[in-house]
């Protein structure tokens, strides 16, 4: 996923792009290169990114002109380009021509293979609960098969709400029609076990166009207040 620094993204970004802050407020590059607060329907006062304005905050996305969508999203000090990889996701083989390819420049042949996602954004960056991590098998973890399986799967405000989304970011997929599915996270008044929170990631991946018998589940990430998005993996012997 290409990054920018926020400098370099503020000064390649086209005229007429605008980044939108969490808080909503809408900034626009002009043509003479100067990002300006846009508010009513007229331009404000000259934002500054070098200067005693600061940076933009973290969570913030910036748009290209006339898209709906936006094309870069920002991650601590550095912004994330969040279009999907045009590299191909809808078979094992294509899958395994990925890892051929990786292993030809040089990969270890004992690492796992990442499988590009688009990331997930909506509202405010979470504080709580990000990382679930698992580093097994789909197989496993479909039949709840992971360490500490029986312990709690959050400790934070996971561990009180009721419902999430469990959300997938392929290439293969068109926003349009993926429907993601809400899960308890309660059961019987007790939060979701480590276990159960793996079986319910495999059970989604199993009706995704993807060989089930070759992926690994990584880790689940929080990615907003009520959303997760597994990290999905190929083993490298596929």
């Amino acid at each position: 996923m290409a990054a920018h620094t926020e400098t370099t993204l503020l000064l390649s970004l086209p005229a007429y792009s605008r980044i939108v802050t969490p808080r909503a407020f809408t900034f626009i590059k002009f043509t003479d290169g100067v990002w300006y607060n846009w508010a009513n329907g007229t331009y404000g006062h000259a934002f500054n990114p070098l200067g005693r304005s600061g940076p933009f905050p973290d969570g913030s996305q910036a748009f290209t002109p006339n898209e709906k969508y936006p094309t870069y999203v920002k991650r601590g000090v550095t912004w994330l380009r969040t279009q999907p990889s045009e590299r191909p996701f809808a078979s094992s083989y294509q899958a395994r021509q990925t890892v051929a390819t990786q292993r030809g420049q040089g990969s270890s042949a004992a690492t796992p293979h990442v499988l590009p996602q688009t990331p997930y954004h909506n509202g405010p960056v979470p504080t709580s609960d990000l990382v679930v991590k698992f580093n097994v098998s789909i197989a496993s973890a479909e039949n709840s098969q992971v360490e500490h399986s029986s312990r709690s799967a959050f400790s934070g405000e996971l561990a009180v709400l009721e419902k999430v989304s469990i959300r997938f970011g392929f290439p293969c997929i068109e926003a349009s029609d993926y429907k993601p599915k809400q899960h308890n996270l309660q059961r019987a008044h007790v939060p979701i076990t480590r276990g159960y929170l793996a079986s319910l990631v495999a059970r989604e991946v199993s009706g995704r166009p993807v060989a089930f018998e070759d992926l690994l589940l990584i880790d689940v990430q929080r990615v907003s207040r009520g959303s997760l998005q597994p990290t999905i993996a190929v083993r490298s012997g596929a």
